[in-house]
C-alpha cells in the first residue's frame, strides 16, 4: 500500500535530502494537507497534467493518485547533480513510483526550455517552480496558451490570505497582478495558498 508525503512535516536534523534518499524519512510535500485537496480535486480524473517544480515529489503524488489510468504526467525539475546524483530527485522517485496509475515522464530541465516543441493541449498544468515575479510570469505566458478549453492552472505559494505569505513571494504578486488584470483567467477554487484557476 503506498504511504505518501508527509505534508509539511519538520524532521529537525533529519529534513537534510540525504535522508530522503536514504529512506531514513518520508518525502515532505511542501504543500499542506489542504492544498493536498485542491490537487486532487483538479487532478481527478485528468488526462494530461504538467508540474513544474518537483522538489521531493508530494504534489506529483497526490495528483498521480487521482488522475486518469491511462493518463499522462509529466514532471518538469532541472534537479541539479553533485556528484553525478541529485538526492531529492532520488526521494521524488521512489514516492511517485509507489503509485502504478498513468504514465510519467520526468524531464530533468528548466521549463523555459521543455516547453519548446511542445505538443498537445494540457488538462491541469502546476506552477510551483521558481517562485520569483519573473520566473512565474514566464512559466504562465510560456504555458498557459498550451492549456486546453476547460483545463486549469493551479499556482503554489499565490495567494496571500494564507497566513505565511507575503508579498516577498515572487509568485503572489504575479498572481496579485493576474487577479487585478482583465486576463480570462479567474480564480475557481483555492487553499490556503494554491489558487486554481480557470478560462472564463
Amino acid at each position: 500500500m503506498a504511504r505518501g508525503p508527509a505534508y509539511q512535516a519538520d524532521y529537525g536534523w533529519r529534513k537534510h535530502s540525504l535522508f530522503g534518499a536514504l529512506g531514513l524519512r518520508p518525502a515532505v510535500a511542501q504543500h499542506t494537507p489542504a492544498e493536498s485537496g485542491l490537487l486532487k480535486r483538479s487532478a481527478e480524473g485528468v488526462s494530461s497534467i504538467v508540474e513544474i517544480g518537483v522538489a521531493e515529489g508530494g504534489s506529483a503524488w497526490d495528483m498521480r493518485s487521482v488522475m486518469d489510468p491511462a493518463g499522462k504526467l509529466v514532471l518538469i525539475d532541472p534537479y541539479p547533480r553533485v556528484l553525478g546524483v541529485n538526492l531529492s530527485s532520488i526521494t521524488a522517485r521512489r514516492l511517485v513510483n509507489e503509485l502504478d496509475r498513468g504514465e510519467v515522464v520526468w524531464l530533468h530541465e528548466f521549463s523555459n526550455h521543455a516547453v519548446n516543441g511542445w505538443e498537445g493541449p494540457i488538462d491541469l498544468l502546476l506552477i510551483d517552480g521558481e517562485h520569483s515575479y519573473e520566473g512565474t510570469r514566464d512559466d504562465f505566458e510560456k504555458w498557459s496558451p498550451l492549456v486546453a478549453d476547460g483545463g486549469t492552472i493551479l499556482f503554489h505559494d499565490a495567494l496571500l490570505e494564507a497566513p505565511w505569505m507575503t508579498e516577498e513571494f515572487g509568485s503572489a504578486r504575479f498572481v496579485k497582478e493576474l487577479l487585478a488584470s482583465d486576463s480570462p483567467w479567474r480564480l475557481a477554487d483555492s487553499a490556503d495558498s494554491m489558487g486554481a484557476f480557470r478560462r472564463m
